[in-house]
C-alpha cells in the first residue's frame, strides 16, 4: 500500500532536490553535469504535471490512482537516474585516478627531467674540460714529436759518426797488418844476421890473430842481431794488442752501430705515432666541441621542457583539486540519488526495489532472531559474535580470515542466504556482513572448494573475505532503514546493492546485503 501523499508532494519534492543539486554544484567547474543532473531531474517532474511553480487547476488534480502511476513512475525513472549518476561517478572517480596516476608520473618525469637538465650542465662541464685536455694533449704531443724528431736527427749524426769510426778502426787495422808484415820482415833479416855473426865468428876464430879484428866485428853484429830481434819481437807483440783491441773495437762500434740503427728506427716510429696522437687529438678536440655545442643547445631544450613540466603538472594538479572536488560532489549526488530511491522504493509496494527490500528486512530479522536464539542456548558468547579480530587462514594462496563464529555461521547462514537469493530472479548474491566489510559464509554458488588455481578461486570461493570497497564497507556500518547503493562493477556492469541493518538484541551487529541487476 502507498503512503498517502498529497497530490503535488512528488513534483515538489524533485523540485527541491533539483535546488539542492544545483546549489552542491553551481560554483563547480563542471557545470555541464549539473546542468544534466538537474534538467534529468527536473524532467521527471514535468513529465507528470505542470511547471513546479505552477500550481495544479482544481479541475486537473490527479486521483489516487494516477497518483499511484506517478508515483510509481517516478521511482522507475529515479532507479533509471540513479544507475546515470552511479556510472557518471564511476567515471570520474577513474578519471581522478587516471589524473592522480598521471600527475604523479608527470612528477616523477619532472624529477627526472631535473636530473637529466644537471647531468647535462655536468656533462657540458666534463666536456669542456675533456676539451681542454685534449687541446694539452694535442699540444704536448706537437712538442714531443718536435723533440723526438731532433733526437731522429741527433741519432743519425751519430749512426754517420760511427760509420765513420767503423771505418777508421778497419784501416787502422790494414795498417797494423802492414806493420806486422814489416816486423816479421825485419824479423827474418835479424836472424839472418844472428847467422851470418855466428858464421863470421866460426871464420874468426879459424883465422887465428889474424881474424881477431873480424870476430869483435862479428860479435857487435851478432849483438845488434839480438837487440834488432829482441825490438822486434816487442813490436810484433805490441802490433798484435793493437790488432786484438782494434778488432774489439770494430765490433764494439759496429754492435753500437747497429743499436743505433734500430733506436733511430724506434725514434721515427715513435715520432710516428706521436704524429697520429696529435692528429687524433686534434680530431677529439675538434668533435668535443662539436659534442659540447650540441650538449648546450640540449641544455637549453631540457631547461625548456622542465619549464614546461613543470607548468603542466602545475596545471594538473590544479585540475586533479578541482576533480577532488568534483568526486566529492558527484559522491553527494549519488547519495542524495540513493536518499531520494530509497524514500521511492519505502513508498511504492509495486517496485523491484520494493520486494528486494522486503526480502532483505525479513531475512536479516530472521537471522538477528536465530543468532539471538543462538546466544540464549550457549552456542555462541556474545563477545565471539561481535569479534572484529580477523585471523588469517594458514596454509592457502588466497587471503582469507577466521573469526570465533565462523564455523557456525558456515552451519546456518545458508539456509537464509540461498532462500534470499532465490526470490528474485534478478539477483546477484544475498549475503550477511558485519561493520568491516567481513563476509564470514558466501553464498553457496561462491563457496565453491578451492582448487588452487588463484583466479578461479577468487571467483568462485568469496567466503572468509573482507569486502573493503566503498560498497562493501557501508552495508554493515549503516543504520539506515535501507541503504540503496547503485555502482559500476570494474567489468563494467551496473549493480544495485540494497542493504539493511542486522541487529542482535536491538545491538547493531552489521547487514544484510543483496546485489540485483537493474530489470531495465
Amino acid at each position: 500500500m502507498i503512503r498517502s501523499l498529497t497530490p503535488v508532494a512528488p513534483v515538489a519534492l524533485v523540485t527541491l532536490l533539483c535546488m539542492g543539486l544545483a546549489l552542491w554544484l553551481i560554483p563547480d567547474q563542471v557545470v555541464r553535469f549539473l546542468v544534466l543532473a538537474v534538467i534529468v531531474l527536473a524532467a521527471l517532474a514535468v513529465a507528470h504535471g505542470d511547471s513546479p511553480a505552477s500550481p495544479l487547476p482544481a479541475e486537473s488534480q490527479p486521483t489516487q490512482g494516477k497518483l499511484d502511476d506517478t508515483l510509481h513512475q517516478l521511482a522507475r525513472n529515479s532507479g533509471v537516474n540513479a544507475i546515470s549518476t552511479a556510472e557518471l561517478s564511476f567515471a570520474i572517480t577513474n578519471l581522478h585516478e587516471v589524473l592522480a596516476n598521471t600527475v604523479e608520473r608527470l612528477e616523477q618525469v619532472a624529477q627526472s627531467s631535473d636530473a637529466v637538465n644537471k647531468r647535462a650542465q655536468d656533462i657540458h662541464h666534463f666536456t669542456g674540460d675533456v676539451a681542454e685536455a685534449g687541446e694539452q694533449t694535442r699540444l704536448i704531443s706537437g712538442q714531443g714529436q718536435q723533440q723526438v724528431q731532433l733526437l731522429s736527427r741527433d741519432i743519425a749524426d751519430v749512426v754517420l759518426a760511427s760509420r765513420q769510426a767503423e771505418q777508421t778502426i778497419a784501416g787502422l787495422r790494414d795498417k797494423a797488418e802492414k806493420i806486422r808484415s814489416v816486423t816479421n820482415v825485419i824479423q827474418s833479416i835479424a836472424d839472418q844476421t844472428n847467422l851470418l855473426a855466428l858464421n863470421a865468428a866460426i871464420e874468426s876464430a879459424r883465422a887465428g890473430e889474424h881474424g881477431r879484428g873480424f870476430a869483435v866485428v862479428a860479435d857487435e853484429v851478432r849483438t845488434l842481431a839480438l837487440r834488432t830481434s829482441t825490438a822486434t819481437v816487442e813490436v810484433g807483440e805490441l802490433v798484435e794488442a793493437i790488432h786484438r783491441e782494434t778488432q774489439q773495437a770494430a765490433g764494439m762500434i759496429h754492435s753500437l752501430a747497429e743499436q743505433v740503427d734500430r733506436q733511430s728506427d724506434t725514434s721515427q716510429m715513435v715520432a710516428d705515432q706521436l704524429g697520429q696522437i696529435a692528429n687524433h687529438a686534434e680530431a677529439v678536440d675538434q668533435q668535443l666541441k662539436n659534442i659540447a655545442s650540441s650538449l648546450g643547445e640540449n641544455q637549453q631544450d631540457l631547461a625548456q621542457n622542465t619549464l614546461l613540466l613543470d607548468s603542466l603538472t602545475g596545471d594538473l594538479s590544479s585540475q586533479q583539486k578541482q576533480m577532488k572536488q568534483l568526486t566529492e560532489r558527484a559522491q553527494r549526488l549519488e547519495s542524495q540519488a540513493e536518499q531520494l530511491l530509497a524514500l521511492l522504493v519505502t513508498s511504492d509496494d509495486t517496485s523491484a526495489h520494493r520486494r528486494i527490500y522486503s526480502i532483505a528486512e525479513q531475512t536479516a530479522r530472521r537471522i538477528g532472531q536465530r543468532l539471538e536464539q543462538a546466544l540464549s542456548q550457549g552456542e555462541l558468547t556474545e563477545a565471539q559474535l561481535f569479534c572484529r579480530d580477523y585471523k588469517p587462514v594458514k596454509g592457502i594462496v588466497l587471503t582469507k580470515f577466521e573469526t570465533p563464529y565462523s564455523a557456525f555461521f558456515d552451519r546456518i547462514l545458508p539456509e537464509y542466504q540461498e532462500q534470499a537469493l532465490s526470490s528474485e530472479s534478478h539477483t546477484v548474491y544475498a549475503i550477511a556482513t558485519d561493520p568491516n566489510g567481513y563476509v564470514a559464509r558466501h553464498n553457496n554458488g561462491f563457496n565453491q572448494p578451492l582448487t588452487g588455481d588463484v583466479k578461479k578461486d577468487m571467483l568462485g570461493n568469496r567466503s572468509r573475505r573482507i569486502f573493503d570497497d566503498k560498497t562493501g564497507l557501508r552495508c554493515g556500518a549503516h543504520t539506515q532503514p535501507l541503504l540503496l547503493q547503485t555502482y559500476k562493477r570494474d567489468t563494467g556492469e551496473v549493480m544495485h546493492d540494497l542493504s539493511v541493518p542486522l541487529y542482535v538484541n536491538n545491538k547493531h551487529w552489521g547487514g544484510f546485503r543483496i546485489g540485483y541487476r537493474p530489470l531495465d
